[in-house]
């Protein structure tokens, strides 16, 4: 038992312990780190009054929205109605976009409400275009994203407002 004990010693030594004078001065050394990207940890932000809302049982829910202004409640509960009015897998979907919306850093979640506000003034027609053209652009690589948003025929098809809403949400959307 003690002949076990003794090799199990020297083992762990061995593995913890530098083998050369050499190895104990780089053990003196700090050890070089290898660069890693930035990495933001999620900034807290107060929950959305519409998640809030959604998570209360209708009474309370009723109560909480007697309390507000006229014009906001019945904002609140158009929205909350067309939520409810959603499949489930498309609740879930919404769900995860508005969490990594609020996951981006304010400057970025400023730049994405005002695409989107301009995105949302364009007629729909333009607007069902568009989100065409961008699902189109982000399925190809690089190189050949780049030709089409060069090409004539991408130029004659989008205005120069369009053009750059377009490369902006693909610019979002794109971002780490």
């Amino acid at each position: 038992m003690s002949l076990r004990l003794t090799v199990a010693a020297m083992l762990g030594a061995a593995l913890v312990l530098p083998a050369s004078a050499e190895q104990a001065r780089k053990s003196d050394r700090p050890p070089a780190r290898a660069a890693k990207p930035a990495i933001r940890p999620p900034v807290p932000r107060p929950p959305n009054i519409l998640d809030i809302l959604e998570a209360m049982p209708p009474a309370q829910r009723e109560r909480v929205l007697q309390n507000l202004p006229p014009e906001r409640r019945q904002r609140l509960i158009k929205r909350l109605e067309q939520f409810d009015s959603l499949p489930p897998q498309e609740r879930q979907r919404l769900q995860q976009q508005l969490n990594a919306f609020r996951q981006l850093p304010p400057d970025q979640q400023q730049a994405t409400r005002e695409l989107f506000r301009e995105f949302n003034q364009l007629p729909p027609d333009r607007r069902r275009m568009i989100s065409q053209e961008i699902r189109r652009l982000l399925r190809m690589d690089e190189p050949d994203r780049r030709a089409r948003m060069d090409s004539e025929q991408y130029r004659n098809l989008y205005s120069a407002e369009e053009r750059k809403i377009l490369e902006r949400r693909l610019a979002l959307m794109q971002t780490p």
